[in-house]
């Protein structure tokens, strides 16, 4: 009578090809993960810019995005500390309590994360009635993962208030 089963040896083997199969996943799925954080959290940002600027076409006003670490008022140029899109009424880049209407607040991302836009835009993001940016540059916004720098987004603005994403590979989160 013969029994069936696997040898030691088998197992081992079997055991050594699924340990190697997991070593060689795991860092590509953790960088899918970050990957699929970083598009939806650049995406969030995206919609918070063309919200600003179909409030500003659709009630002929102009509407500001700042930084925000309170809800209320601005008052960082960490936009991963959260940020506020407000009726900017008297064009000042700044909420003047409840003078003028707070349309959307985002609370802050999570700790590994760091969004940061470049100088014409690290206070406030103004678009004005016409759906332009109020500036009327050109400017950045970019999200970076602290750990893995090289998978980071962009965000391009063009002055007529349009904007687009890219991937962007950086060194370093500090902007």
């Amino acid at each position: 009578m013969r029994i069936s089963g696997l040898s030691i040896t088998e197992i081992v083997v079997v055991l050594a090809i699924s340990a190697l199969l997991i070593a060689v996943a795991v860092p590509s799925y953790r960088a899918l993960t970050i990957s699929n954080q970083l598009s939806s959290t650049i995406n969030l940002f995206v919609a918070t810019l063309a919200l600003a600027r179909t409030q500003a076409v659709n009630n002929t006003q102009r509407v500001a995005i700042c930084a925000s670490s309170n809800g209320q008022q601005c008052n960082t140029e960490q936009y991963e500390q959260g940020w506020i899109v407000f009726v900017d009424h008297n064009q000042n880049n700044s909420r003047e309590g409840f003078a003028e209407t707070l349309i959307w607040v985002q609370e802050a991302l999570p700790a590994a994360f760091s969004l940061r836009a470049t100088a014409a835009y690290k206070s406030v993001v103004a678009m004005t009635p016409s759906g332009g940016l109020a500036r009327g540059i050109s400017g950045n916004i970019t999200l970076c993962f602290e750990r893995e720098p090289s998978i980071s987004r962009k965000i391009i603005l063009i002055p007529s208030g349009r904007m687009r994403v890219v991937s962007h590979a950086i060194k370093s989160c500090n902007l």
